[in-house]
């Protein structure tokens, strides 16, 4: 019974930090990427200029307001938390769409961020990259899968059997 209980609180915090990333990315196609990162990146967050490790939110201060009609749109599809509840990652399928670049046909990424449970109680990230995806940019062969009980998220990659 104990074993159970400490699995089943283990997703607390997995079911958390997945509920901010959905929340992250729904207000980034608000308010816009750049706005959205500065709101859900911790201010101890690493980004690189050049050969540098520097605060991510200074790089994205740097960085011009993104133009109001590109969007990027992101979900978690995978990811895992230490036992702990303290740090953890999620990984997902990116489409970024321009409309006045590349005939306004996505570019499809994939995402990995890290996330950290701030003192405060919430998730927020410490480090985050993308990589191009030169292909269709199909991932539908990851998905959530619900527990049975229905409670929490198991995330665990699953074939799709479309």
């Amino acid at each position: 019974m104990l074993s159970s209980v400490a699995a089943f609180a283990q997703n607390e915090p997995l079911d958390d930090m997945v509920r901010t990333e959905q929340r992250f990315a729904a207000r980034a196609l608000v308010v816009g990427w750049k706005q959205a990162f500065l709101e859900y990146f911790a201010d101890s967050a690493s980004g690189f200029d050049g050969d540098q490790v520097v605060r991510a939110t200074e790089l994205f201060r740097k960085v011009p307001d993104p133009p109001k009609d590109l969007r990027l749109i992101w979900e978690p599809r995978y990811g895992d938390i230490a036992s702990s509840g303290d740090l953890g990652y999620l990984t997902g399928p990116v489409r970024r769409i321009n409309p006045a670049a590349n005939e306004g046909r996505p570019q499809h990424l994939i995402y990995a961020s890290v996330w950290k449970h701030e003192a405060d109680g919430s998730f927020r990230v410490v480090m985050d990259m993308g990589v191009s995806n030169a292909g269709t940019g199909n991932v539908s062969s990851w998905l959530y899968t619900r527990a049975a009980d229905g409670n929490g998220i198991r995330v665990a990659p699953q074939r799709c059997l479309r």
